[in-house]
């Protein structure tokens, strides 16, 4: 990925309530996702990508959900949990995966 590539997004909480700084969120997102877009094969112009917080299965967890796109032709997708919003994301920013966008995927019965 070349330093021209442009990363942005948006961070969603859904019903999480702990204390957390929101900005200081926002900017180990932001760092995270440039870092894994750098993982891309084909360099990108633009990288957009979407993290949305809600509770987990359980009262004290936090589900966190990455979506990312880019002008390339990768696209990224995971889920984590994790007791605070910190844990969950880098739980899911462990478990991305880049897939090739528009190729037929397998699936086994």
């Amino acid at each position: 990925m070349e330093n021209r590539t442009a990363v942005t997004g948006e961070v969603i909480y859904e019903s999480v309530h702990t204390d957390l700084n929101k900005k200081a969120v926002k900017a180990l997102v932001q760092a995270a996702v440039t870092a894994r877009a750098r993982e891309i094969p084909v360099p990108a112009i633009w990288v957009s990508y979407l993290v949305i917080f809600s509770p987990g299965k359980d009262a004290e967890e936090v589900r966190c959900q990455i979506d990312v796109e880019t002008d390339s032709s990768f696209a990224g997708f995971s889920i984590g949990y994790g007791r605070t919003p910190a844990y969950a994301f880098n739980d899911a920013n462990e478990r991305l995966k880049w897939i090739e966008k528009n190729e037929p995927m397998r699936i086994s019965v």
